[in-house]
């Protein structure tokens, strides 16, 4: 009796989902910086009925933007392929399209997004929680508008938004948000709980882009995935955890992007800009380093040339030369200054005492 139940519920799910037999084809966001390589990847799978949807192996694919150029690939036993396809010189959205014939003459077709960024403007990857619902992305739409309408770049981090990239742009574009591609992201884990790598097409996207800095939402998971990944993690709300940047809401933070993105202005990005961008962000100084490779530094009442220095309290400050140690070491100290003799005033710029408004 069993038995028989259970073979006429195969049967009537076969009746009313369909026997199937086709392709499906499933293509995340792939984000590439212009003029390099998009690494683009597809899962394929056959529809068979109802929810069974085994992967399919050894399927030969071709992907390309520019039809003139493409790049073939083998699915493996999951149903993965990747290829790395010529990305556009000039910043936009592409399609992004995967082709399948198989050995019957049965041919699958289908398209994804593919983002071309720049690599010298900032980029800000929001987490997905923080517009994922009617009263949130509301909120923080006109302030991500307000950074897009000024050059800023904006990407999306979500859990598993590879299986449903329309329904996630669909989502984007319903509720005023600004266009952008949606990475996935995951986190592997020690038996202590220590987040030990970062998944997904989020690594990928980061290694192409170095100017994709920043990383703002009100969970704790994507900021530690994020500063694993070197990104500058800020907190957004009144909560605030150990070792992340905070901000009260997305307003504060916009206008910290907007300072930040006006230091960068029409130079390239490189590391240099980036610590400059993250000191912005954080509320602390901005350190600026004199063209010059040698300058003199006071000692005392007077002045020593062939001694390298910058701003107080910045990293980098070059150590003295072993000659110039030794004399100051058997040189005698100052005499304390007197009425007639002032004591010395350093020339560098006082650095201000005042708490950050991030922390």
């Amino acid at each position: 009796m069993p038995l028989r139940k259970t073979i006429i519920g195969m049967i009537l799910s076969a009746a009313l989902a369909g026997c199937g037999g086709g392709y499906i084809m499933t293509i995340p966001d792939t984000v590439a910086a212009a003029g390099s390589q998009a690494p683009a990847a597809i899962r394929m799978q056959r529809h068979e009925f109802w929810f069974f949807r085994p992967a399919v192996k050894d399927a030969a694919v071709r992907m390309w933007i520019d039809p003139a150029d493409q790049r073939a690939a083998y699915t493996h036993a999951d149903g993965y392929a990747a290829a790395s396809v010529p990305a556009p010189s000039q910043p936009g959205r592409y399609a992004l399209t995967v082709s399948h014939q198989d050995i019957y003459g049965d041919e699958a077709t289908a398209q994804g997004a593919c983002y071309v960024l720049s690599v010298d403007r900032l980029t800000v990857l929001v987490d997905w929680k923080a517009v994922d619902g009617d009263a949130e992305a509301v909120v923080v739409a006109r302030d991500l508008d307000r950074l897009a309408k000024a050059g800023v770049q904006i990407a999306y981090a979500a859990v598993e938004p590879a299986s449903r990239p329309a329904e996630a742009h669909a989502w984007l574009e319903s509720h005023g948000l600004p266009d952008g591609p949606v990475l996935c992201w995951g986190v592997k884990k020690t038996w202590s709980g220590n987040v030990s790598a970062v998944t997904g097409t989020l690594p990928t996207a980061r290694r192409q882009l170095p100017a994709l800095l920043i990383a703002a939402g009100p969970e704790d998971d994507l900021l530690i995935a994020a500063r694993r990944l070197n990104m500058l993690a800020v907190q957004i709300g009144p909560r605030r955890s150990a070792g992340f940047t905070g901000s009260a809401d997305w307003f504060e933070l916009a206008d910290r992007i907007l300072a930040a993105r006006d230091l960068l202005g029409e130079r390239d990005f490189s590391s240099a800009t980036a610590d400059t961008i993250r000191r912005q962000i954080e509320g602390r100084p901005a350190v600026t380093i004199a063209p010059t490779a040698v300058r003199p530094v006071i000692v005392g009442a007077a002045t020593r040339p062939g001694v390298s220095t910058v701003t107080p309290g910045s990293a980098g400050a070059t150590s003295r030369s072993a000659s110039a140690t030794a004399a100051a070491i058997s040189r005698p100290a100052p005499a304390a200054p007197t009425a007639a003799q002032p004591a010395p005033v350093s020339s560098a710029p006082p650095v201000s005492a005042a708490p950050s408004p991030f922390r």
